[in-house]
């Protein structure tokens, strides 16, 4: 798909569409959930950890959507407070 530009953004982005098949997101989480607890499966899908890092992405976007300055998206919880 070609670049586009966001209307408070100058630089060109590259835009990428992607459909799903309509799913009830929390009843799998359930689901997962429940198929550890059964001993069906060792470890969940997406770890708490996950939960964490969407998170801090969350937090920066809408932080950035304030008008304060953009942060870094790579930066792990250890590398923020280190610094």
């Amino acid at each position: 798909m070609p670049a586009g530009k966001h209307r408070d953004h100058p630089r060109p982005a590259l835009i990428e569409i992607v459909e799903f098949e309509a799913v009830d997101q929390y009843q799998l989480m359930v689901e997962d959930f429940a198929s550890v607890l059964n001993g069906k499966r060792r470890e969940l899908v997406f770890p708490l950890e996950s939960s964490l890092g969407n998170q801090l992405v969350i937090d920066k976007i809408l932080a950035s959507s304030d008008g304060r300055v953009p942060h870094a998206l790579h930066e792990s919880p250890a590398t923020r407070q280190s610094s």
